[in-house]
């Protein structure tokens, strides 16, 4: 459970006031401790430039408050500031139940899309010609397996897994060793906190080739680790310590790995594989009642169609 610092407010709130802000982050602290940032910062820079107790603000505050303090920065992208609406709103949501239960009405003072849309600024809209592709070619994925592979062999091996199954890196890093099956090519995934977006373990599938390579790390990380990844520390490898060193390798830190997914399923999509088994594949949430009801393959069927759709067997590692 975190504690809310009071001098990270500007405005004297009244002691209920912050009872309401502690409890509404400690409950998302349980989601993520990611979300709990998220939520934490938009709820300190509304109220610190509001400045008013919280059954006092209105929908105008806050109308006035994205239009002369948000809108106003350019570099924001216009899906950053409807996630910072969103925030602000669950937030306010549950301000309006705990006001309930103490028999008080209020209303969400959050203007949805209808009141208020966030003007586009010309740095907010792109010709489609001049969009970046955010897919990766396979040239390009072999030059950074070969890169990773002179630099650092762990690192060969956290690329070499998030190019060819398509987890999250977050995924990846908090794999354990017992939930390795290279005889059946799969790895098991999703089981720590913060690891997975559902509440079942994720299954993913490797090729072929690229079991040799794991056998070998396995064999130099040795018997008595319990992570893939371990870290010095006792716990596995973190996401922020994979992020500053794939700048080494790709001059930014924060986008790649998610491009990864994005290129796999771009790429298996268009060899004609099934939304329905690309979800099943990606450990996406069924999105049609075929897939959530529906849908039953054994680990042999989903393996059967991990390698009928793999994109990349270009890849020497692959």
């Amino acid at each position: 459970m975190k504690a809310i610092i009071i001098e990270e407010f500007t405005y004297k709130l009244s002691p209920s006031n912050f009872e309401i802000i502690e409890a509404y982050l400690n409950e998302v602290e349980k989601r993520s401790h990611h979300a709990y940032k998220n939520h934490k910062s938009s709820i300190l820079k509304c109220l610190n430039w509001v400045r008013k107790p919280l059954e006092t603000i209105t929908m105008l505050d806050v109308k006035d408050y994205f239009e002369k303090e948000m809108d106003l920065v350019a570099s924001t992208k216009l899906s950053s500031k409807e996630a910072y609406r969103s925030y602000l709103n669950s937030f306010f949501d549950y301000v309006v139940s705990y006001m309930l239960s103490e028999k008080k009405l209020y209303n969400n003072p959050i203007p949805n899309k209808r009141v208020f849309k966030f003007s586009k600024k010309s740095n907010d809209i792109k010709k489609v010609s001049e969009e970046v592709t955010e897919v990766y070619t396979v040239d390009e994925l072999q030059t950074l397996l070969d890169n990773a592979k002179l630099n650092r062999f762990r690192d060969f091996i956290v690329y070499g897994i998030l190019i060819s199954t398509g987890m999250r890196i977050s995924e990846c890093l908090s794999i354990k060793i017992q939930n390795i099956n290279l005889t059946e090519r799969y790895i098991e995934t999703g089981f720590v906190k913060n690891a997975r977006k559902s509440d079942k373990g994720l299954l993913f599938f490797l090729p072929e080739r690229l079991v040799p390579y794991l056998e070998n790390y396995l064999l130099y990380l040795g018997k008595n680790v319990g992570w893939l990844f371990p870290s010095s520390k006792g716990s596995h490898l973190t996401v922020s310590g994979m992020r500053s060193r794939a700048k080494r390798y790709f001059g930014k830190e924060y986008s790649i790995f998610h491009q990864f997914r994005r290129t796999k399923i771009t790429k298996q999509m268009k060899m004609g594989c099934n939304p329905l088994i690309s979800e099943v594949l990606m450990n996406h949430a069924p999105s049609t009642v075929e897939g959530q009801s529906y849908v039953k393959l054994t680990i042999h069927e989903k393996r059967e169609y991990y390698d009928k759709y793999f994109p990349f067997y270009q890849i020497s590692y692959f």
